[in-house]
């Protein structure tokens, strides 16, 4: 946060500092205030990113990100950003994905309301050679989309439009979009010295981590929530929750491995309810080792990625 605090020397002037900015997706990197005291200039960038552009606003204001006056803040999509909804893989027909970019939007973030998805959110659409595609959440700083099951395994330009400003940005860019590429979602969870990323594996029917407070037992099953795994029977559109009644199985089941033991998969397909979201249940294998475990998918391709685990008693 940017904070502002009195300089004056008498002692009931002597406040505590006052939050001026309020943001959660984006971080204030240098600020300067003006030499008569009316205004504070300064950088903002992602968190745990760099400056991308420059802002002023007056300094009695407690300001959000659109109330704020951009001094310099060029609107751009960075060249081979596009990756999975991880941001470890590849993008894939069904999935989630991301793009990312800066100073897309001037406001902390819009999403969709949901459950389904719009073809735009605040004027802002994201097209490729398939037409509008859904969008779930834009930020400042990335754009998180869904991939159309239909769609064949290559390279596809993607261009933002904003209808605010009648045009699209300058920049297009391209991205490899594959048939699948299976892959976990990171959480945080307990690790063996404090908070770690771990997989998004939970005891089933619970909201409880496979982690290093709560490991899973040799044979059970786990529901693991992951992307990447493709077209589904029966197909669900772009954009649309998968049904609650009837579940869109994976065409093609990945194969998992923890600890290097494959597991038994009982589950591959659509979250019911959810949007371009895939679950796994699988059985922690009897052969898998106590403590730590990684899970390594393998792809129909051969491809692997592996970035997390959980715990094993």
């Amino acid at each position: 946060q940017a904070r502002r605090v009195s300089t004056l020397l008498l002692a009931s002037a002597l406040i505590q500092p006052v939050a001026m900015t309020n943001f959660t997706l984006t971080d204030p990197k240098a600020v300067a205030i003006s030499g008569d005291g009316t205004q504070v200039a300064l950088t903002i960038g992602p968190i745990q990113g760099q400056p991308a552009a420059g802002y002023r606003t007056p300094t009695m204001l407690k300001s959000e990100l659109v109330d704020m006056t951009p001094v310099y803040a060029p609107r751009f999509l960075f060249a081979n950003s596009v990756v999975s909804a991880t941001g470890l893989a590849s993008a894939s027909a069904g999935s989630l994905f991301t793009i990312f970019g800066a100073n897309l939007i001037q406001s902390e973030a819009i999403a969709a309301p949901g459950p389904s998805l719009a073809g735009s959110l605040g004027g802002i659409t994201l097209f490729s050679e398939y037409g509008a595609l859904p969008l779930q959440v834009i930020t400042p700083w990335q754009v998180n989309a869904q991939i159309p099951q239909s769609v064949q395994p290559r390279t596809i330009v993607f261009q933002l439009r904003d209808a605010t400003t009648g045009g699209f940005l300058a920049n297009s860019i391209t991205g490899l979009v594959k048939l699948r590429a299976p892959e976990d979602y990171i959480v945080q969870g307990s690790g063996s010295v404090g908070i770690e990323s771990v997989s998004a594996a939970f005891h089933a029917g619970t909201r409880i981590r496979a982690d290093f407070a709560n490991p899973a037992a040799r044979g059970e099953i786990l529901e693991i929530y992951a992307t990447g795994l493709g077209p589904t029977t029966p197909a669900v559109d772009a954009g649309a929750p998968s049904s609650l009644t009837t579940l869109a199985w994976a065409t093609v089941a990945p194969r998992l491995q923890i600890g290097g033991v494959d597991a038994e998969l009982s589950f591959t397909g659509m979250v019911p309810g959810l949007v371009g979201v895939y679950q796994v249940n699988a059985k922690v294998p009897l052969g898998a080792r106590s403590g730590a475990n990684s899970l390594n998918w393998i792809a129909p391709d051969g491809s692997q990625i592996s970035h997390s685990g959980i715990y094993v008693k």
